[in-house]
C-alpha cells in the first residue's frame, strides 16, 4: 500500500496506463487519487484485454498518533467484493506494524498481522493471514516505483500450504494533476 501522499497538499491526480501480470493477465487501468488533509481516497478500475473488470475503492487516513488506517473494497470480475480494513502503526525505524481484517463476499473473516517497511523506491510487507479455522497463509509483498513503471511482486503460501508467486507491472502512460496533464 503506497502511503506516500497521505498528509500532502490537496490535489486530484488521474493516472491511466497498462498492466501485465496478476489475475487478469494484461489490460488497461485508470486510477483517480484525491488528497484532502490527512485523507487520501483512491478509485481504480482495471480492464483486461478479454473484457473482465475489477475495481478498488481505497481510503487512507493518517491518524493523530502517527498510525495510518487503510480501508478498501475490492470487487472482482464476477462482482464479488472483499473488504480490507488495516491499520499500520506509527513509523519506528522505517517500519510499521500491520493489523487488521479481510472479509470476503461470503462474510468469512481473516485476521492480518505483520510489518510494513520502506525500501528503495517503494516498500515491503511481510504478512500472515489467519482464517476462522486457524489456518495461516503468508505473503511477502515488494513494491517498487521507477519512473513510470510500478512493479509489485508477491510470494508466500496459501491456507493449504501451497506456494504462491505473482508479479504485476503497471506502466503509467498519462498523469493529470489538478486538471493539468503532466
Amino acid at each position: 500500500m503506497n502511503i506516500a501522499n497521505v498528509g500532502s497538499s490537496p490535489y486530484t491526480s488521474v493516472q491511466t496506463g497498462t498492466f501485465t501480470g496478476g489475475p487478469l493477465g494484461s489490460g488497461t487501468f485508470t486510477r483517480t487519487t484525491q488528497s484532502q488533509g490527512d485523507t487520501v481516497t483512491i478509485s481504480g478500475t482495471r480492464t483486461s484485454t478479454s473484457g473482465q473488470t475489477v475495481t478498488d475503492q481505497i481510503s487512507i487516513t493518517r491518524n493523530a498518533d502517527g498510525s495510518i488506517t487503510r480501508d478498501s473494497t475490492y470487487t472482482n470480475a464476477l462482482g464479488k467484493s472483499v473488504q480490507r480494513d488495516v491499520t499500520l502503526g506509527a513509523l519506528q525505524d522505517d517500519t510499521r506494524s500491520v493489523t487488521g481484517t479481510i472479509t470476503d463476499a461470503s462474510g468469512a473473516v481473516d485476521q492480518v498481522a505483520g510489518t510494513w517497511s520502506t525500501a528503495a523506491g517503494g516498500y515491503n510487507e511481510a504478512l500472515t493471514l489467519t482464517n476462522a479455522a486457524g489456518q495461516t497463509a503468508t505473503a511477502a509483498i515488494a513494491y517498487a516505483q521507477t519512473g513510470s513503471l510500478d512493479t509489485t511482486g508477491i510470494t508466500g503460501t496459501n491456507f493449504s500450504g501451497a506456494a504462491i508467486s505473482q508479479q504485476n507491472t503497471e506502466t503509467v502512460l498519462s498523469v493529470t494533476n489538478n486538471g493539468t496533464l503532466v
